[in-house]
């Protein structure tokens, strides 16, 4: 008599589920995730807004600029007070810098300066520098306006001098 053992063929295993991912593998892409959403963050919190009154105030001091071949004389300077930037900007700044020499320090720009050229747009020492600070999470951007002292304002009441709009540099701090 022969008796019929089966015996469990390979084919016939019940399916092993296939091992799940390290743990070195999960905690490294919760990290790589939290990251990418800092960096999200930065981007629109500080970056973006940063980029966005660049441009608003860099449209407003370069709307004159002197096409090639001819030499700057002045007419890229718009007349626009720092009232009217706060006004632009939406906001007041959040520190001012009346010191002269310090002004035109915050305002060089090594490059420009290699090459000749007026950093920001200023033309010459600026009188006031305002500083803009949008803060990410990883870093701090920082816009610095410049003013020179401008036209003799005739008010009803007084006379009194103005500032006027010179200079605009985005800083990454």
């Amino acid at each position: 008599m022969s008796t019929d053992v089966t015996t469990p063929q390979p084919n016939d295993m019940t399916p092993v589920a296939s091992p799940s991912w390290p743990m070195s593998r999960i905690v490294l892409l919760i990290v790589l995730a939290i990251c990418l959403a800092l960096l999200a963050f930065d981007q629109l919190s500080g970056r973006l807004p940063q980029k966005r009154a660049y441009e608003k105030l860099n449209a407003n001091l370069l709307n004159d600029a002197p096409t090639e071949g001819q030499k700057p004389i002045g007419q890229n300077i718009v007349l626009l007070s720092p009232s009217g930037v706060h006004r632009l900007l939406g906001r007041e700044p959040d520190s001012v810098e009346s010191n002269a020499g310090k002004a035109a320090e915050l305002m060089f720009d090594p490059e420009a300066a290699a090459e000749k050229k007026p950093a920001g747009g200023a033309l010459e020492k600026p009188a006031l520098v305002e500083s803009y600070r949008f803060r990410g999470v990883l870093h701090s951007y920082t816009l610095r306006v410049s003013y020179l002292k401008g036209a003799v304002v005739r008010a009803p009441e007084k006379e009194q001098d103005s500032l006027i709009l010179s200079g605009v540099k985005p800083v990454t701090e």
